[in-house]
């Protein structure tokens, strides 16, 4: 009796011990038990899901921007610093401030007819945020040169028909395709302002500031 249980149990862990994977095996291979991840597989899909998940961010991100900026397509127009502004604020409501983001996905907001030129500022060497802007406005803007621009400022005035709220946005564009970083708190700004200003509104001004 005690012989049959002996070699029944013998048969039984040869029958166990035979599929179960070998160690002296995976040794030699060189290879790890497939029972456990190895650190590269651990390694290799926490890199996928974060490739995924940002993938998702980016696209989400695209979307909102696609719902809430429209795309600039008339090249040569002054508008240019109005959008380049939307754009701004949309990425500040997003928390996206810093510069490699605000260039990634400053060509979704963009006609795709101009997305070819957003790939030179990479091949240039062009990473400040402030530098891009300038970039854009004097390719897409109505000016080829900062100077021609600041010449026009100087030739603005606040038509009969116009507010001075309606003006100031025009002013602030004008002024903005004339500067890489515009100060709209800066004097310069201000005197801008004010000398277009007609010579009733200026009185008015000056009473204003009087009392």
């Amino acid at each position: 009796m005690e012989v049959k249980v002996h070699v029944s149990l013998r048969v039984m862990w040869e029958c166990v011990s035979y599929s179960l994977p070998r160690r002296h095996e995976y040794a030699h291979k060189g290879d790890q038990d497939p029972r456990r991840s190895s650190y590269a597989d651990v390694g290799s899909r926490k890199k996928n899901s974060q490739y995924a998940e940002r993938d998702q961010s980016s696209s989400s991100i695209i979307t909102f921007l696609n719902a809430t900026v429209s795309k600039f397509s008339k090249k040569d127009s002054a508008q240019i610093t109005n959008h380049l502004e939307s754009y701004e604020s949309t990425m500040d409501c997003l928390k996206l401030f810093s510069d490699a983001d605000r260039i990634r996905f400053l060509p979704w907001v963009f006609d795709d007819k101009y997305h070819y030129y957003f790939t030179s500022f990479k091949e240039r060497g062009i990473h400040n945020w402030q530098s891009v802007l300038h970039e854009v406005k004097l390719e897409l803007g109505p000016y080829q040169t900062a100077n021609a621009a600041k010449r026009d400022i100087y030739k603005l005035v606040c038509r009969p028909n116009q507010s001075p709220r309606e003006f100031v946005s025009v002013l602030k564009n004008a002024y903005g395709l004339a500067y890489r970083s515009p100060n709209w708190d800066s004097e310069e700004f201000k005197q801008l302002f004010y000398e277009a200003m007609p010579t009733q509104i200026k009185l008015s001004l000056v009473r204003d500031l009087d009392m």
